[in-house]
């Protein structure tokens, strides 16, 4: 019953993008941080009703053989830690420096997500809650006796400062460990799940990559993509033709199959209704 851990960065990644390169974006790749809490009583109470079944079938892996890594792994099987697929991924969204299309761009992004996992995302509505790493996962003054919801805003380097520079966005989850707890039914004695997350894009930066060009608003959605690709537990992989690497020179705007391959098992992780 004791809730170790909520690492609140966890996994934050946070992508580059060089003008004078098109459309090869230059992902940034030092980007894996987090902060250790320990408030066992700080957190809501279980749902009342929560879902006994995966809302939604998570999609076989593709075949091939492309490379793929997780953010953390669970302290009860060696298998990623996920989100709970038997209840909604809510979010709420913080337009305050939104590009043109900024809202096509999420709602893509984590449509293809969905489909890549089988994870249900579910919009809250507008916030005005800053897109901070240190924000609380829990925010019952806010968003009431729930986890809070998963936090994107669009935002400028001057309000993030994490955002300086080339930097065009970040995205990971904070997760929870916690004891004696059902996992698919089975009482164990510790395990881990992801509980809510933040992405923060650089509305004016994300703005001109996608005034480059017939290219440029795939390329600047391939930025959120990948944001929400570490928001589910993705961590970077050093292949070059997969969207997750740091490193984007090949210029790639959608999942590849080591991405997709990690997807699908970050759709399989356990119902953990006392969560």
């Amino acid at each position: 019953m004791l809730a170790v851990a909520a690492l609140i960065g966890a996994g934050l990644g946070w992508e580059r993008w060089s003008p004078g390169r098109s459309l090869a974006l230059d992902l940034g790749g030092g980007d894996v941080f987090g902060r250790r809490t320990s408030a066992s009583t700080d957190r809501p109470p279980p749902p009342a009703s929560p879902s006994p079944t995966p809302l939604a079938t998570a999609p076989a892996p593709p075949p091939g053989t492309g490379g793929y890594e997780f953010i953390a792994i669970r302290p009860d099987v060696d298998a990623p830690v996920t989100y709970d697929p038997c209840r909604p991924i809510r979010y709420v969204i913080n337009n305050a420096d939104a590009p043109p299309d900024g809202d096509r761009m999420v709602a893509e992004a984590l449509a293809r997500v969905s489909d890549a996992t089988g994870l249900v995302f579910q919009p809250v509505g507008p916030t005005d809650e800053a897109p901070s790493i240190d924000r609380e996962s829990y925010q019952p003054g806010r968003y009431g006796e729930v986890w809070a919801p998963v936090v994107i805003g669009w935002t400028t380097p001057e309000a993030e400062p994490a955002l300086a520079g080339e930097v065009a966005g970040q995205g990971g989850s904070a997760w929870l460990e916690i004891d004696n707890v059902l996992v698919d039914g089975q009482r164990v004695s510790r395990t881990a799940a992801f509980i809510s997350g933040v992405i923060a894009l650089d509305g004016p930066q994300i703005a001109q990559i996608a005034g480059q060009g017939p290219q440029g608003y795939a390329a600047a959605r391939a930025v959120v993509m990948h944001e929400a690709g570490h928001l589910v537990g993705l961590q970077h992989v050093n292949d070059p033709s997969q969207l997750m690497n740091p490193s984007n020179s090949a210029g790639v705007t959608d999942f590849a199959v080591g991405d997709l391959r990690g997807l699908a098992q970050l759709g399989r992780g356990p119902c953990i209704p006392e969560l």
